[in-house]
């Protein structure tokens, strides 16, 4: 049972390492879009809207630490045991970016400098609620909860600042529902950013998955 539990953790790891490095390989222009939208909307006079942003911009840097703590710990405890193929905290961090991580910095640097740029809220808060939900399931699908050793503090860790970001994904969403609510055309245009982000970041989750199975392939290699 341990055994089999012990396996499902390390591939739950696995998975976490390639998806929050590649989280936090995006953060700080994830902050840097909040405050450029906050810019942007000052000057069409939303100035609650401006403030909001700007707000949302320092807990971004704010989660960046939390997530570079949380992944430096992933990594130890994967790498812990191991003689070779042991993962560098510093050049994970340095891996070029994927297409897929390329198509959504394009998403959001076209939304910021468009016509509507409040509408790159919409996009950042899709990503949150997709994050907020399908991490804690992928934790819990391999069985581990608060109630197993301290051996996985890392993953019951990583589920609870997951599930927290929910709160974040309704902050980013309320932020522009007043807009969102006063035209139909704005409706849509949330909608189809969306609905992008989502389609973009579905992409950036499967490579993380493909590149944790191949972490977790080495890792049973090299204990074989």
């Amino acid at each position: 049972m341990l055994d089999r539990l012990d396996s499902r953790a390390q591939a739950a790891r696995a998975f976490l390492i390639q998806l929050v490095a590649r989280e936090i390989q995006l953060s700080a222009r994830v902050a840097g879009w909040l405050r450029t939208t906050g810019q942007h909307v000052t000057a069409l006079g939303m100035s609650e809207l401006a403030d909001e942003c700007v707000r949302l911009a320092a807990e971004t840097w704010e989660l960046r630490e939390q997530l570079v703590g949380l992944v430096h710990r992933l990594v130890a405890r994967r790498n812990r045991g191991l003689g070779r193929r042991r993962i560098n905290v510093v050049l994970l961090l340095e891996q070029p970016l994927s297409d897929a991580m390329v198509e959504f910095v394009d998403l959001n640097e076209v939304a910021i400098t468009s016509a509507t740029p409040w509408a790159e809220l919409a996009a950042l808060s899709a990503v949150e609620r997709m994050l907020a939900g399908a991490v804690p399931i992928a934790i819990d699908i391999a069985g581990i909860d608060d109630d197993f050793p301290h051996s996985h503090g890392d993953l019951v860790e990583a589920a609870q600042l997951y599930e927290q970001r929910s709160l974040r994904a309704r902050a980013l969403y309320e932020a522009i529902s007043t807009i969102r609510a006063a035209n139909p055309k704005h409706r849509e245009i949330t909608r189809e950013i969306t609905d992008r982000a989502i389609d973009i970041f579905t992409k950036i989750t499967s490579e993380s998955a493909e590149l944790g199975r191949q972490l977790d392939s080495w890792r049973h290699s090299h204990n074989g």
